[in-house]
């Protein structure tokens, strides 16, 4: 398994994309209920910013996303498209294979790029220090 540079960036990217989706599903609850004749003042004031907030974070994540790319493939693992998997991709059961990239960098520290199928950890292992060099 090969340590991927950028860790840090990589990791505030995930992240990004989980509050893209907690920002789209709030919106959507909001009109759902706003439509169903609740009427909720609250979302009458707050989908503006909420709206706003999706559409930073998308456009963020989709900036940071086209960044990263697999060192072996080069195609870029953080967008999925439409070509062929390679067989070692995971896919987690409910998930696509790109939501399981982000929750295995996410939870894991660790991803398989879903188009040539190699892995891939995102923190290096401490290393504790050696009592003999300290002396």
């Amino acid at each position: 398994m090969t340590l991927y540079p950028r860790n840090k960036l990589l990791r505030i990217t995930c992240v990004f994309a989980v509050i893209c989706w907690l920002f789209l599903f709030t919106f959507l609850i909001g009109i759902l209920l706003y439509n169903l004749e609740f009427k909720l003042y609250l979302f009458s004031i707050y989908w503006k910013p909420l709206f706003i907030g999706w559409l930073f974070f998308s456009l963020a994540y989709i900036l940071l996303a086209l960044i990263f790319h697999c060192p072996h493939c080069k195609k870029r693992f953080l967008i999925q498209t439409n070509k062929e998997k390679h067989r070692n991709a995971q896919k987690l059961k409910i998930f696509n294979f790109w939501s399981t990239t982000i929750i295995n960098i996410l939870f894991d520290n660790k991803f398989t790029c879903m188009y040539c199928g190699n892995s891939y950890r995102i923190k290096q292992k401490h290393k504790r220090a050696d009592p003999n060099l300290l002396l």
